[in-house]
């Protein structure tokens, strides 16, 4: 008898522990259930084929990286025109030109290296150009340096790259000197001499010829030559000059720097398209 009840105990006994077991079993197998969704769901949250979380950065699609590249402003401060050549930061910012009808032409004639600003920071938009000035500019705006010589005998003590310069104008029929063998490099430049330089750009380098459609509205041609009645005649149909007033173009004013970025910078534009 007393071992029937020994046993009777120990079955009760095994009875109650057996839930427990059962239950601490299911437990393990749940954690581990648990623990596979888990990586599951850090692969699932970590890496996407829209985001990437790291512990510090989020990183989307939207925020800070677009297909234009969209740059936060913490990384635009660093962005260098080199890098990016942004807009922004290529264009110069001259301290004299502020509000000025010219200031795009002025800009963006500087970015592509026809004209160059002052140490001062200044562009000094309304200084008068000399033919020595005008021809650099026209020949580093259509790349027309050479080596050849000219018949000039007065352009000897400018340094060699500026004579190239006058070179490349005369080699290119632009620029046939003032008479007996002179260039006159320090002489003034007028608003009819750059116009037949700039229309002889044109001609030269685009092998076109050029009709005038009509007559243009400039009342003070009188005296200029026909070459020049031509030439302004080309600038007013193509939109590089408006004349000084509706009627007036005055042909014999001095050229400005803010003038010759202008009418340069359009008639490049005409020549290329």
């Amino acid at each position: 008898m007393k071992n029937k009840s020994l046993i009777s105990g120990l079955t009760a006994f095994a009875l109650l522990l057996t839930p427990v077991a059962a239950n601490s079993i299911a437990a393990q197998e749940n954690e581990e259930t648990v623990t596979e969704n888990v990586d599951d769901v850090a692969n699932d949250v970590y890496v996407t084929d829209d985001a990437y979380i790291t512990e510090d950065v989020y990183v989307t699609e939207d925020v800070y990286v677009t297909d234009d590249v969209y740059v936060t402003e913490d990384v635009y401060n660093n962005v260098t025109e080199d890098v990016y050549g942004t807009e922004k930061e290529s264009k110069p910012a001259f301290s004299d030109i502020k509000g000025h009808w010219a200031a795009s032409f002025i800009e963006d004639a500087t970015v592509a290296g026809i004209f160059k600003g002052f140490p001062d920071g200044s562009f000094r938009p309304a200084q008068q150009l000399k033919r020595v000035q005008m021809a650099s500019i026209i020949s580093r705006a259509f790349g027309l340096e050479t080596t050849e010589k000219t018949p000039f005998t007065d352009i000897a003590k400018y340094d060699a790259s500026i004579e190239n310069e006058i070179a490349g104008l005369y080699v290119h029929n632009i620029t046939k000197g003032t008479g007996n063998n002179k260039f006159s490099p320090e002489a003034n430049i007028t608003r009819e001499e750059l116009a037949v330089m700039v229309y002889r750009t044109y001609t030269d380098l685009t092998g076109k010829t050029y009709t005038a459609a009509a007559k243009t509205p400039f009342t003070d041609l009188n005296g200029v030559t026909a070459e020049a009645k031509t030439a302004i005649s080309f600038l007013y149909e193509n939109e590089v000059v408006n004349g000084v007033s509706a009627t007036k173009f005055a042909p014999k004013a001095i050229v400005t720097r803010a003038e010759a970025a202008k009418i340069v910078l359009l008639t490049l534009d005409t020549v290329n398209q």
